[in-house]
């Protein structure tokens, strides 16, 4: 693949760069209008401009004002090409050099120099009006392709566990579960210095890092940048980014607008980032509600979304959930994503041994650590065969101590606060991270 950056320049004729012959590219092309095009597996061609060129005189078709027609063709002329006016890339088409024969725009010979006579161009459905000189489109912004997702295992799941950014806590946890090496560890940030501190951080226990990139209101685009960068500094330390947590839930109160604009983000940040080798994992999730609107609306607005995807995020807590799993790529296959994966990027059993909390989303409220240990491995084994390659169990620590209060949040941890053992759940989830 030839490699293009973010505002480099490049010509296009017929669809193809001027360039190295034999390299294979693809490439975004802005219009000046600010529409995006995407192209994949252009050739590039050796291609020499026609200079001078000639000018020939165009006018509407009688027969359709929506086209041109040669009016003449001087002496000389051996070709025409004509480029259409609603194709700022420069696409054009070779005609044969016959008056009255329909052309797309404007034309030029090779050897034969004559002043500018009046070029006419068309736009489709449109009739035929002046159009200047379509060669002064033909340099565009450019970025490189979108990478392909990093390897994913063809059968078996990437597991990992949600870390709490404390790092007594985590360090206490990762000393008792005892993880093997390299297991994923998810870390949410909001700005790059605490993104590189704890990176740091859970590399230096023997993990692999999932940053996750949380915010509320859409990212400016110097923000995107900024990550992006941030990513490019840190290249090969880590697989994945999670982009966003739970945005598609009732509690964010979001709506298509903004789902719209949350694909948008996506899509910059894979342009941004492609030779990285991270892929993004983005959100497909319909909070448990039946409805798959927000990948509807990341759709209706980037077509293609997910060939900026490697994983769909999904947070399956619920008895049942694999049914999630499953119709989240179903959601995502109406629109030609039914390839991409589903990642469960939170999971896990909330359970204060012997003790009864508010709620355990649907599961026992009163479960023992044997009981919450029984689910949690039954649980997982059912979201593997419905499509998740990767589960991350929620989370490291309980965030109070046992006993202190009775609301479900505080009390996920596979171990106990402090990071000491939480019985057969915190064996559990050393079976299952090993």
């Amino acid at each position: 693949m030839a490699a293009f950056s973010d505002g480099d320049k490049v010509k296009i004729l017929k669809g193809k760069f001027l360039g190295k012959a034999g390299e294979v590219v693809s490439f975004r092309v802005k219009r000046s209008d600010g529409s995006v095009e995407s192209y994949e597996g252009a050739s590039i061609e050796p291609w020499t401009d026609p200079v001078p060129v000639t000018r020939l005189t165009l006018k509407p078709d009688p027969a359709n004002k929506t086209r041109a027609i040669l009016d003449e063709v001087p002496a000389g002329v051996t070709h025409v090409r004509g480029a259409r006016s609603d194709s700022p890339t420069g696409g054009t088409t070779d005609y044969d050099p016959v008056p009255g024969k329909p052309v797309d725009g404007w034309s030029y010979e090779g050897t034969v120099a004559k002043p500018f006579v009046g070029a006419q161009g068309y736009a489709a459905g449109k009739a035929v009006t002046e159009w200047a000189d379509p060669r002064a489109k033909t340099e565009h912004t450019t970025v490189p392709p979108v990478d392909p997702p990093p390897d994913l295992p063809p059968d078996g799941v990437l597991m990992g566990w949600c870390m709490r950014n404390w790092e007594a806590e985590d360090r206490a946890a990762w000393t008792t579960v005892k993880p093997k090496a390299g297991t994923f560890v998810r870390y949410e940030f909001g700005n790059n210095t605490d993104a590189t501190r704890w990176l740091n951080f859970y590399s230096g226990l023997g993990a692999t890092p999932l940053p996750l990139w949380g915010f509320d209101s859409i990212p400016a685009d110097g923000q995107i940048v900024d990550v992006a960068n941030w990513i490019k500094a840190n290249k090969g330390r880590f697989p994945y980014l999670e982009v966003g947590n739970e945005l598609s839930y009732s509690y964010k109160n979001k709506d298509a607008g903004y789902a719209k604009a949350y694909a948008r983000v996506i899509k910059r940040l894979a342009e941004l980032i492609a030779g990285s080798g991270v892929g993004l994992l983005a959100i497909n999730d319909d909070a448990n509600s039946g409805s798959w609107w927000w990948v509807d609306a990341m759709y209706e607005e980037v077509p293609d979304i997910h060939k900026s995807v490697a994983m769909w995020t999904v947070h399956p807590y619920q008895p049942g959930s694999e049914a999630r799993v499953r119709a989240a790529i179903a959601a995502a296959a109406k629109h030609g994503g039914g390839a991409i994966p589903v990642a469960c990027t939170e999971t896990g059993m909330a359970c204060d041994p012997g003790r009864t909390l508010d709620d355990a989303y649907y599961w026992a409220k009163n479960r023992t650590d044997t009981q919450a240990a029984a689910d949690l491995t039954t649980h997982v084994g059912k979201l593997v065969p419905a499509g998740a390659k990767m589960v991350i169990i929620y989370q490291s620590t309980d965030q109070k101590p046992p006993g202190a209060e009775s609301g479900r949040e505080r009390y996920f941890g596979v171990c106990r606060a402090g990071g000491t053992s939480k019985g057969a759940l915190t064996a559990a989830a050393r079976e299952l991270l090993t």
